[in-house]
C-alpha cells in the first residue's frame, strides 16, 4: 500500500470483502489511516471509493501551520469541514452550532505514549465555551501505533452551547499523556516556545 501511495496522485478502492481479499477489512484501515477519502464513484452498480495519499494532501492543505508537540509531533496543519472561505483561519458561527475540521498531524519519530488531543473554544478572557477531547481519528488510530513518517487526519467536531455569548473566541489545539494528563510542551519549528497549547484559529460568535 506504502509503494502505491508513494507513487499515485489518486488510490481507487473497491471495499468487497471475501476470503483471501481484504476479509479482515485491513486495505481499507490503512487507507483510512494514511489517507484522505475524496469522492465517491459508482460504476456499473459497484461502489468505489477514492483516496488521495496523505503526503500529497499536505501539498494542498487548506491552512498550513508547523507547530512542534514534544519531540516527535507536528501539527502540520488543518481544514475546514464546512461551508466557509477555506483559506480563511477566522471563521463565523452562531451559538448552538459546530465547529468541523479535520488536524494533519504528522510523526517524525515512533511515539510510544498514547496521547489525546484536546480542542477547546475560549474567549478574552480564557473560559472554556466548548472543549473536545479525543484519541486520534476517535480513537482508531492512537498515538503509541504512530511510526515515523505518519500521516494522520484527525476529523473533530466541537459543539458549542446554545448559551455562548457573542464575540472573538479563539480555537486551541494541546496533546495530554491519557494516563498522566501531563500536556505536551508547543513550539514553533524554530523552537519557540508556544506554552501547552497552539492557537489555530479565531472564531466569531454571533
Amino acid at each position: 500500500m506504502r509503494f502505491l501511495s508513494d507513487r499515485y496522485e489518486r488510490i481507487w478502492f473497491y471495499p468487497r470483502k471475501d476470503v483471501g481479499w481484504h476479509s479482515e477489512g485491513f486495505v481499507e484501515t490503512w487507507l483510512y489511516r494514511h489517507g484522505r477519502l475524496i469522492g465517491e464513484r459508482n460504476i456499473s452498480g459497484f461502489r468505489w471509493l477514492i483516496y488521495r495519499p496523505l503526503l500529497l494532501s499536505l501539498e494542498h492543505i487548506q491552512i498550513p501551520l508547523a507547530f512542534r508537540f514534544g519531540e516527535a509531533i507536528e501539527l502540520a496543519g488543518y481544514e475546514w469541514e464546512m461551508s466557509q472561505d477555506e483559506s480563511s483561519d477566522t471563521i463565523a458561527i452562531e451559538p448552538g452550532g459546530a465547529l468541523r475540521l479535520a488536524l494533519y498531524w504528522q510523526a517524525w519519530d515512533e511515539v510510544e505514549t498514547g496521547y489525546s488531543v484536546f480542542i477547546r473554544l475560549t474567549d478574552a478572557y480564557d473560559r472554556i465555551w466548548a472543549q473536545r477531547d479525543s484519541i486520534p481519528q476517535g480513537g482508531d488510530f492512537p498515538t503509541e501505533e504512530w511510526m515515523a513518517g505518519d500521516i494522520i487526519v484527525d476529523p473533530h467536531s466541537i459543539l458549542l452551547p446554545s448559551d455562548t455569548p457573542s464575540g472573538d473566541c479563539l480555537l486551541a489545539v494541546g496533546m495530554y499523556d491519557s494516563t498522566t494528563d501531563q500536556r505536551l510542551p508547543v513550539a514553533s519549528t524554530r523552537g519557540a516556545s508556544r506554552g501547552d497549547r497552539a492557537i489555530i484559529a479565531r472564531v466569531q460568535v454571533w
